[in-house]
């Protein structure tokens, strides 16, 4: 339902080393809808978890959870931002280059592995709750936590 695609570092390079992209399949939208998750849902998950994403990113301090933001909509985490130098991962304009009729998710100001780190952990946690609530809720129903 998704690739993650040039996700290996680039260390030739100063500007771009940590770029990557994730590409969504319509299968993924579609996913996301039947999920019935909601912005609260989203912000309750990252109260909940976000600190242990941040431990596993290498953030020291659990008080950059304020920096870790996610907007929820129509393709699932169509941003994201992480701490850092305005470092995010924003639903593009332009059509996915892999998936007919699918997205793309592009990163900007990422400065350090830890923030890749960090910004796929979100993203990919966020996936994996979709699928499972997209199995489980019914279509018309809302999901609650």
């Amino acid at each position: 339902m998704y690739l993650i695609r040039h996700f290996c570092h680039l260390s030739d390079r100063s500007m771009g080393a940590h770029d990557f992209a994730i590409e969504l399949h319509p299968d993924f939208r579609d996913r996301v809808a039947k999920s019935g998750i909601t912005q609260e849902i989203v912000d309750s998950i990252i109260q909940e978890d976000g600190k242990e994403w941040l431990k596993a990113a290498g953030y020291g301090s659990p008080l950059l959870i304020e920096k870790l933001r996610v907007k929820w909509g129509e393709w699932g985490p169509e941003h994201i931002t992480v701490p850092g130098n305005s470092c995010g991962l924003d639903l593009e304009k332009r059509p996915s280059t892999v998936f007919r009729g699918g997205a793309r998710l592009n990163p900007h100001n990422i400065d350090s592995l830890a923030q890749k780190y960090l910004l796929t952990i979100v993203f990919t946690e966020l996936a994996v709750q979709a699928t499972l609530y997209s199995w489980k809720a019914p279509s018309n129903d809302k999901v609650t936590q």
